[in-house]
């Protein structure tokens, strides 16, 4: 019991001890001092000694003016740790059940207490209810390889993780072949939930704060599809619904994932534009309408669109993910040898291991799109509204000027003598 020590006193003559219990704990004198209570509790059993106790304590500190019961409770709690802290005896795990008394004692509520890995899954839980279907895919897999990564430490006390593991866990992603870009965005998963556990009160500071990101500089930068090559996808395609899907990345610059999941109310013939709200973006409720172009608008006239606006625009691949063996985005790459097309792949480590990843992808379509209009001399701001970039930066990167373009600059420039 939390302040109150209980011990059997030796009989003089034989050194046995005595059947009977004594009590030892601390009280306030009214002049503030502490002042040492022992008392025979006239109990042979451990539970009847603890329940003595704890009357002849609450009375005397009644008297001592010690003030209600959660004050006594406290003072007890506050004495014991003391009493420990003195014989060196007050270990961390012993001071956080200390912090749950009392705790227990103001609220009715004891202080939590996790695992590494129970927090993990206790945040993971959360995010499934309300985050998107493709972000809780990539926070699942930020946390398998988390947990991976520590091994049997998983099962440590969570105020045990430190910068170090954080740091570790960042370049063992990249020393793997990940690129740099890739093992930032799995840390700065980890770090959003460590930051959960700084605002629960769990943790003092988030472990993951003074971690640096990596130099971005590896990251492979996608090429973009010439009209030509855009042609050859279309021939390859091996359905309708495939069709529509390159149509749409290469005239509407929509990702994979928004044009896989577009609705039959997504689109507009009346006022012949396409109507979404991208994944990505979704938190700030972003819309963003693209115009058709005469063959996107073409071939959704002709395309199966049901009356019902909720109806998938493509039933045969609105229900397979982006990513994993049978997804999305390695379909489109078989598609692109299909047509003869390269993908370009790209080592990430330099030791031969790891990841390939692909400088053309489906996501290259969206570069065409956006670097077409560019070539075609559409200001930057109008491409941004198209492809719902949110900065200049970020559409930078998707701006690919042709030889033609650039030659068509240098001509510009003047003759001299």
């Amino acid at each position: 019991m939390i302040g109150v020590s209980l011990f059997r006193r030796p009989n003089r003559k034989t050194g046995a001890l005595l059947p009977g219990y004594y009590c030892s704990f601390r009280i306030p004198d009214c002049d503030g001092r502490l002042r040492q209570v022992q008392r025979q509790t006239g109990k042979t059993t451990k539970r009847e000694a603890e329940e003595f106790s704890a009357k002849l304590r609450a009375s005397l500190l009644k008297k001592a003016g010690a003030g209600e019961e959660k004050s006594a409770r406290v003072y007890g709690a506050l004495q014991e740790a003391a009493e420990l802290a003195i014989r060196g005896e007050l270990t961390t795990d012993l001071g956080r059940q200390f912090l749950s008394t009392f705790s227990e004692i103001a609220s009715g509520t004891a202080l939590r207490s996790y695992s590494i890995g129970e927090w993990l899954d206790f945040w993971l839980g959360n995010k499934k209810v309300a985050a998107k279907p493709g972000t809780v895919a990539r926070y699942n897999n930020a946390v398998a390889r988390f947990k991976t990564h520590l091994g049997p430490q998983v099962a440590d006390r969570l105020e045990t993780l430190n910068s170090s593991d954080l740091q570790k866990f960042r370049d063992k992603l990249h020393g793997e072949g990940r690129s740099a870009k890739t093992s930032n965005g799995y840390l700065k998963d980890i770090r959003s939930c460590m930051t959960l556990a700084v605002k629960e009160g769990l943790l003092p500071r988030n472990p993951a704060s003074n971690v640096a990101k990596l130099s971005e500089d590896d990251s492979v930068t996608r090429e973009p599809f010439t009209p030509d090559e855009v042609g050859m996808l279309l021939a390859a395609a091996p359905s309708s619904d495939w069709k529509g899907m390159i149509l749409l990345g290469a005239f509407g610059g929509l990702r994979i994932g928004d044009a896989a999941t577009l609705k039959a109310g997504n689109v507009d013939f009346a006022k012949g534009c396409l109507i979404y709200m991208p994944q990505k973006t979704s938190r700030k409720r972003k819309v963003v309408m693209v115009p058709l172009h005469p063959m996107l608008e073409s071939f959704l006239l002709d395309h199966p669109l049901s009356d019902d606006p909720s109806a998938p625009l493509f039933p045969t691949l609105c229900r397979r993910t982006p990513g994993g063996r049978n997804g999305l985005s390695l379909t489109f790459g078989r598609l692109m040898e299909s047509a003869g097309l390269a993908r370009d792949a790209v080592k990430q480590s330099n030791d031969g291991a790891g990841r390939t990843q692909y400088s053309r992808s489906f996501h290259s379509l969206r570069h065409s799109f956006n670097s077409w209009m560019a070539n075609a001399d559409v200001n930057q701001e109008v491409r941004m509204r198209l492809t719902g970039h949110s900065t200049k930066e970020v559409n930078d990167s998707y701006t690919h000027a042709d030889f033609a373009s650039l030659k068509s600059a240098i001509d510009l420039l003047p003759n001299i003598g």
